[in-house]
């Protein structure tokens, strides 16, 4: 298993740093702006997390349920992620995507340390961001790939040696694999989440 993991990585290695390298864009540049929004827009954006955090505190995840947001808002983002592979620009969206999946982490992070402080910002981080993305990010580059890898294949007709038949099948398994772990991913920020209520006052 760790074999084919490496050989992966060594075949895909360029794809894999040029979608993390614009994950990074992503998240710096929304660092940034974040310390150059109007007060107002910075307010709203704790307040949104307050209210949040208020209502899962006091309905224990009841109203709101970190496992079926999370799902959804991923089935979405999946869906146009494999949307772009039958599109002429497939690249160019793919590197989009990642900007704006970097940018969104890079404005919840300042707005994590304004609700909770330094100290409890820098756990609640690690928490929230740090640990589940240690498993989100590897599949969400995984299905990224994978859409590059079917774009590539209906443009050039190239199936990689196969039949159509074969690289489809191969494509839904790999797209049931990455969908499995970021699935997990969820779960884990869903128990993380209770841990972040718990500190939260």
């Amino acid at each position: 298993m760790l074999l084919k993991i490496k050989k992966y990585i060594e075949y895909n290695l360029k794809n894999i740093s040029v979608l993390f390298f614009f994950i990074l864009v992503g998240l710096v540049i929304g660092i940034l702006l974040y310390h150059f929004l109007e007060v107002g827009t910075k307010n709203e954006l704790v307040t949104s997390l307050k209210s949040t955090l208020d209502i899962s505190k006091s309905e224990g995840f009841e109203s709101i349920n970190v496992i079926k947001n999370g799902m959804i808002a991923n089935i979405i983002m999946v869906l146009f992620i494999y949307l772009t592979s039958i599109t002429l620009i497939s690249n160019i969206l793919m590197c989009s995507i990642n900007i704006a999946k970097g940018f969104a982490i890079g404005i919840y992070i300042p707005t994590i340390f304004e609700v909770f402080g330094i100290g409890n910002g820098i756990i609640v981080t690690i928490l929230l961001v740090i640990l589940p993305n240690l498993i989100y990010f590897p599949s969400f580059i995984y299905l990224c790939i994978n859409s590059l890898d079917i774009n590539s294949g209906i443009i050039n007709k190239d199936y990689n040696g196969g039949s159509k038949i074969s690289f489809c099948i191969k494509h839904i398994y790999r797209f049931i694999l990455g969908f499995s772990v970021m699935f997990l991913s969820v779960i884990i920020e869903q128990f993380l989440s209770l841990v972040v209520i718990g500190m939260y006052n």
